[in-house]
């Protein structure tokens, strides 16, 4: 049946259809009205693909019922492979749920080809202008296979740390760990005491060493109170947020894995499928693109500011830290693992590796209201804690 968006033509005219073949030969496109765009749908029942112009004929429903055989006029060969045709893209017998097309000026069954989409939704177009499109829905459905033959991994539920009493991150059985604690201080599980890392860790370089002593020094000699970013309401960066004790969940489109943080509901957004952009703003939690490797997420960031910590020694970092994670499902859904890799040639010696596991808290399990109000104060020392402050020129990704 023949439908027209903007065209006034009536289907019937002549007794018989009017078969346009290859036999026109190369001609004129004065014939077609330019001015009018028309449409129909209806069966294939022959598709040339040959120079100097491709034709497409097709069998309509005529409002009679009767059927009527119409042709339609292509580019050449060259042309239509530009945009992604080739001697297979029609067949007879396929369903043509729209041809779009420029009608005969003589009312003719028959007219320029636009466009045309099947009845499986595959749409195909020629001319520079539908080009971009035409990459784009291919695109699309190599996508779209590529999810088919590979699912992607569902990290849907609500994660918690429980494989270290301390959060602190577990060294890999191979392999540069991260900067080790001070080897003649103990902790105690349950105490409030601060943490004290390794300054002769080979890891780091002087000036990060130089930052390890000063720090312990303050906490476990002049017994200052030095809370991690995430205690005083500041954006814990990465891999700070890997260390909050408080349940995380990940939520998985397409496009984007959102990443939401129960404490404080601190947000990051993996970009999926696409590079860094160059000359990344640094900010909090930077920029992080991401895809998947089989049942793994592997989420890489760069663009982090130097005002967060390392790891629960408070050790530092520059504005070259870049971090790579991998998310994994493990025991059959019950635990969620993430090994990340740290490099930083600015604080550390060599890349570094760490993990941490969270159990899954079960799917009826929601998020607390936890909310890290500004301008609080510290319960020891009655003074307010600094408010977090961002980049003007950082923007969020």
């Amino acid at each position: 049946m023949i439908f027209r968006a903007s065209a006034a033509i009536g289907i019937a005219g002549f007794a018989a259809a009017l078969m346009m073949g290859s036999a026109l030969g190369h001609h004129s496109f004065a014939m077609f009205d330019n001015s009018q765009t028309a449409h129909l749908e209806g069966t294939v029942t022959d598709f040339e693909w040959l120079n100097p112009h491709v034709w497409l004929h097709v069998s309509v429903a005529a409002d009679d019922g009767a059927a009527q055989t119409w042709s339609f006029e292509a580019g050449s060969t060259g042309q239509l492979s530009q945009s992604y045709w080739d001697a297979n893209t029609v067949q007879p017998g396929d369903v043509l749920s729209d041809v779009a097309f420029h009608p005969l000026k003589d009312g003719s069954n028959g007219g320029q080809l636009l466009e045309l989409t099947k009845a499986g939704g595959t749409y195909m177009c020629q001319g520079p202008d539908c080009r971009e499109k035409q990459r784009l829905e291919r695109e699309a459905e190599a996508a779209s296979e590529a999810r088919a033959n590979n699912p992607v991994p569902s990290f849907f539920g609500l994660w918690q740390r429980d494989d270290h009493p301390f959060m602190q991150f577990v060294a890999p059985e191979s392999g540069r760990g991260p900067v080790r604690e001070h080897p003649d201080y103990i902790r105690v599980a349950g105490d409030q005491q601060p943490f004290a890392g390794d300054p002769n860790d080979p890891l780091l370089l002087p000036w990060a060493s130089e930052v390890i002593v000063d720090i312990n020094r303050r906490q476990l000699i002049e017994e200052e109170v030095i809370l991690p970013a995430h205690s005083l309401c500041w954006p814990s960066g990465v891999p700070g947020a890997l260390r909050m004790r408080e349940p995380v969940r990940l939520l998985q489109t397409e496009d984007i894995v959102t990443i939401t943080y129960q404490r404080d509901h601190q947000v990051r957004r993996v970009h999926l499928n696409r590079s860094h952009f160059e000359n990344v703003p640094k900010s909090w939690y930077g920029e992080s693109v991401g895809h998947y490797e089989g049942d793994t997420l592997v989420v890489d960031t760069i663009g982090l500011n130097d005002r967060t910590t390392a790891d629960w020694y408070h050790t530092p970092h520059t504005e070259n830290l870049h971090v790579v994670e991998r998310y994994r499902v493990i025991d059959g859904g019950s635990k969620l693992e993430v090994q990340f890799t740290v490099t930083d040639p600015g604080a550390f010696t060599a890349p570094w590796t760490a993990k941490v596991h969270y159990r899954n808290l079960g799917e009826n399990a929601q998020f607390n209201e936890v909310i890290c109000a500004e301008n609080n104060k510290d319960a020891s020392t009655g003074v307010d804690y600094p408010v977090p402050m961002g980049d003007l020129t950082a923007v969020a990704f």
